[in-house]
Order: C-alpha cells, then structure tokens, then sequence
C-alpha cells in the first residue's frame, strides 16, 4: 500500500513538473511573422522557405529557433518539418520538401533565445504538381507542330522545321 501511494505521488509531481515547465515559455502575440517560398511559385520538390521575424517596432528578431510543421490539407499525407537556428538581420532560411502537389498548411513557430517566448503563425500554401522549369511547362520550340488524329484520342509532335501534313497520322491518312 505504502508502494503504491509512494508511486502515485512521484507520477502526480512529474505530471505537475512538466505542466510548469511548457508553461514557463511565455506565448508572444507581438512577433510579426512572414513568410516566402523559393522557388516560387513553389513546385513539388526541394524548396527553401524564408522566414522573416520582427519585433512589435519592426526590429530583426536575431537568435531565434525557427521550426516550421507542414501539413497538406487533406489526411493520408506525412508531415513535413524543418528548422533553422541561423538568421541574419530576422531572416531565417529553412529547407523544406515539397512531397506532393496540392494545398499546404504551414505551422511556423518561432522561439526566443533563452525561451523568453515564443509565437506561431498559420500559413496556407498551393503547390503546384509540375514546377514551372518541367519540359510539361515548357511551351513547344520553333517548328514544332501537333495534330490531332480525329477525335482527340492520340496527338504527333513534330520538333523541327519540316512540313508535318506529309507525316503520316494514326488514323492512317496523309
């Protein structure tokens, strides 16, 4: 009996400990946050994100820790999380993965050196499923030319300069 009243008091301290040790970082509403994807606009893929911090006056917040939490806006997707400790005049550059195309929520949570405080910001985010430097994005040469083949069911590309009437076509015309 002695034992298990013994084993209920130390769960109830640390339980109480831990509770006062996240309350000791105080929350910030004063941090103005912002955010920039490169490349933009973002695409699938490696991406940075660069996440400028100011204080209430418009000062470069220096010696933060920056983690950022991303989320697509559907369920069934692995999260994605980055951080960065290493800022220049606020700016904190943090490497980040695009996984799929689609809408992003982005939890960015900044925190004082020292834990003085901390303050996050929510941050919805459309990524694109082909970048913009994809060849699928990139808009045919000089020369180049496509056909239909009667019903839309198949297309020929032709890349050069050449006369594509006299090509032969799937549906078997000339």
């Amino acid at each position: 009996m002695k034992t298990r009243l013994f084993t209920l008091v130390l769960v109830a301290l640390a339980v109480a400990a831990c509770g006062q040790a996240a309350a000791q970082i105080p929350v910030l509403d004063d941090l103005m946050i912002e955010l920039a994807v490169e490349p933009h606009p973002p695409a699938v893929g490696e991406a940075t994100l660069v996440i400028t911090v100011t204080d209430a006056d418009g000062a470069p917040v220096e010696g933060a820790m920056v983690a950022v939490h991303g989320d697509m806006d559907h369920a069934g997707m692995e999260p994605v999380d980055g951080e960065s400790d290493e800022g220049a005049q606020g700016v904190y550059r943090v490497p980040f993965t695009w996984t799929m195309g689609g809408g992003w929520i982005l939890d960015v949570t900044v925190t004082l050196p020292d834990n003085r405080g901390r303050a996050t910001e929510r941050f919805e985010v459309f990524v694109e499923a082909v970048s913009s430097d994809s060849i699928l994005n990139q808009s045919v040469g000089d020369g180049a030319t496509q056909h239909d083949a009667g019903g839309g069911d198949s297309m020929e590309m032709e890349m050069g300069g050449g006369d594509a009437s006299s090509h032969e076509r799937d549906d078997g015309s000339e």
